[in-house]
């Protein structure tokens, strides 16, 4: 059971970090926006970011007993690391255009 919830866990991660990156594809050589809405997203990124956290937190309910606070953990993480990559992005395109 174990496993299976790793498995399941690893492939949210997944795909949430493929939502991260369509993003930046969507955005070569321009800042992306905090706080991007749907209308500034990419098509499929928005519905990769919520089927990956569903997949995370989903898999926190079904293996809560083993595995309890750390499938948050890897949540807030997965987060943590997506901000991080666009803020890198972000200096990234501005250390070009100057």
């Amino acid at each position: 059971m174990i496993i299976l919830g790793l498995a399941l866990i690893l492939a949210g991660v997944g795909l949430f970090f493929a939502s991260t990156v369509l993003v930046l594809r969507a955005y070569p050589g321009q800042r992306i926006p905090h706080g991007l809405t749907r209308e500034t997203m990419p098509e499929r990124s928005n519905v990769l970011q919520v089927i990956g956290m569903l997949l995370i937190v989903a898999t926190g309910f079904f293996i809560a007993r083993e595995l309890a606070p750390w499938n948050f953990l890897v949540m807030l993480l997965a987060v943590a690391a997506q901000t991080i990559v666009i803020a890198a992005h972000n200096r990234r395109v501005t250390a070009a255009q100057q």
